[in-house]
Parts: C-alpha cells; structure tokens; sequence
C-alpha cells in the first residue's frame, strides 16, 4: 500500500482568476506561499470544491498541479481533487496529476451516488477499486450527510480496506456521526488517517475524536489560528482551545452562513480583503458576493484580528 503522513494542517486554497476569468498562476503561486506559511501546514490540497474544480478543465486542473510543485517543497504534500462521473474519468485525472507531481489524490463520491449508494454499495466499491488501482494513495471524500453522497458506516469500511486507500475526508458535518466514524476507523482499520473537514465543528469534533490532521477551506483563511488550535487540543489546553475557537467564530460565522453557494466567494473576498487576491472573481454557476456581503466579511475580519 501506499503511505503518506497526513498529521498537521491540510488548506484547500481557492482557485484565483483574473478579470477575465482565466487562471492567474502568478496570483496563484502568490497564494500557495500565503497557505503553506503557518508552521503546521503539510501541504496543500488543489481542485478540491473550494477550488471550484467544477469549473475547472482537465487542462486547468493539471496545470494547477503543476504550479502548485513547483511552489511546494520536498516533505510538503500537493494532493490533488478528483471529481468524475465515471471510473474511467477519474482514473485518467488521476494520471494526469500524477505525472504533474500529485503526491495523493482526494476522490468526491460521484453525483450519481446520490440516487441510493446504500443499496448499491457494489458500484462504490467497484469505482473506487479502479480509481486506486491509478497507484497514488487516494483519500477518500466522506460528503455531508444532506449530499446523500455520504458512504454509510459499513461501506465506508470496506472502502477504507481497497490498497492505497490511504485516509478520509471527514465531513459528515455531525459531531455525533463523526465521533462514530472515528471510533470505528480506530478499532477496524487503524492504518487509515482520519482528516477532519468540518470548518464549523472543528473544536466539538476534535475534543470528542482527535484526528490525524485537518482539510480545510479555511485554513487557507486563517491557517496561523486553525493551527494552534489543533495544537491546544492535542495537548489537552482547551482553555486556549475555547479562545481560539470564539476568535474564529465571527469570520467562520460570516464565511459560512447560508446559502453554501457563496463560501468559497465570501472566501476570495476575505483573501482580497487581506491583500492575497487582487480579486474576488468567481466562476458560473456561482456569482461574486454583494456588497452586503463584502462588508459582513470586513467586519468578521476585523473582529477576528486578521484586518
């Protein structure tokens, strides 16, 4: 099987574009030096949803992999988002990133698995087996149980035993589920990484089931805070824990209100604000934040010490 240390802080930058729309690899690489500073970051996951890989091509998608590693240090991790509708798709992403310099790939459910993947769990296992069989180690994307892409508890073990599947993105967004699902990777499959994904759960998550390491969006934000944060709770300080997490609570407040849509604008506004981006430009289907929305975001900002 393939190995990769997933232990520390994983940020899930964004995608920048210029005014055009098309992809500013010079801002781009401005970025990843911006996610890769605070001390517990291990690397950076690219084309993930924060990445709107949606909206990205294969070209787009590759290229960014590209990019990224020559940024990245050797002993830093670039993994690389994989969304395809079909085994074959995905197997050839997976290929594609890898010969740009992927270290590991973070593999969404299809959008198909939606339609019953708990009565069917056969085609999960069959699709993910190939997508593996591409020979990087592959993270598995537990999605939010409202997606109805979510694995169940037993699926998601017999996934978890497929060579190089190597760890989970957990983000079921139940602390209750997460704590169960943690649970039982320990006692089954303990040579699986659990990577903790819900951006507005972390404290209650990690005092209830400590993972290995942390994905997250908004690491990308506020990466120095997210990674004390993991460090206090690791060390049994929740009086810092708890502080750190009430400094964050506006700007993770104001990030992710709904609708959902609008996260990953609000975050390119955060990012302009703090003069990462040069703009906050997003690609359809979603659209660029309203006024309104600008100025909530300064004012997390601001609140949260970060402006």
């Amino acid at each position: 099987m393939s190995r990769i240390d997933l232990r520390g802080v994983l940020p899930a930058p964004i995608t920048p574009f210029d005014d055009q729309l098309v992809l500013d690899e010079g801002t781009l690489r401005q970025l990843v030096k911006h996610a890769l500073t605070p001390a517990d970051t291990i690397g950076v996951v690219v084309n993930a949803v924060a990445g709107e890989a949606d909206a990205l091509s294969l070209d787009e998608r590759t290229r960014i992999v590209e990019v990224v590693r020559s940024e990245v240090e050797s002993g830093r991790h670039v993994v690389a988002g994989i969304a395809a509708s079909t085994a074959g798709d995905a197997r050839a992403q997976v290929e594609a990133v890898g010969a740009a310099g992927a270290d590991a790939v973070l593999l969404q459910a299809p959008a198909s698995f939606a339609r019953g993947i708990a009565e069917a769990p056969d085609v999960a296992l069959r699709f993910v087996r190939e997508v593996a069989e591409g020979g990087l180690p592959v993270i598995l994307f537990q999605h939010q149980a409202a997606t109805q892409r979510n694995y169940p508890l037993p699926l998601l073990l017999r996934l978890l035993e497929i060579e190089n599947v190597v760890a989970v993105k957990e983000t079921i967004w139940d602390v209750a589920r997460y704590e169960q699902t943690v649970d039982a990777i320990r006692r089954e499959r303990p040579d699986v990484q659990v990577l903790l994904a819900n951006d507005t759960l972390l404290l209650p998550c990690m005092v209830s089931a400590m993972p290995d390491g942390l994905l997250l969006g908004f690491a990308t934000l506020a990466g120095h805070e997210i990674g004390r944060l993991f460090r206090a709770v690791q060390a049994g300080d929740l009086d810092e824990a708890r502080r750190l997490h009430g400094l964050l609570a506006p700007l993770r407040d104001a990030i992710y209100a709904p609708p959902s849509l609008n996260y990953y604008s609000r975050m390119k506004v955060a990012l302009n604000l703090l003069g990462v981006l040069p703009n906050s430009r997003v690609r359809s289907p979603l659209v660029d934040s309203s006024p309104e929305e600008v100025e909530r975001v300064r004012g997390a900002l601001s609140s949260a010490g970060l402006l």
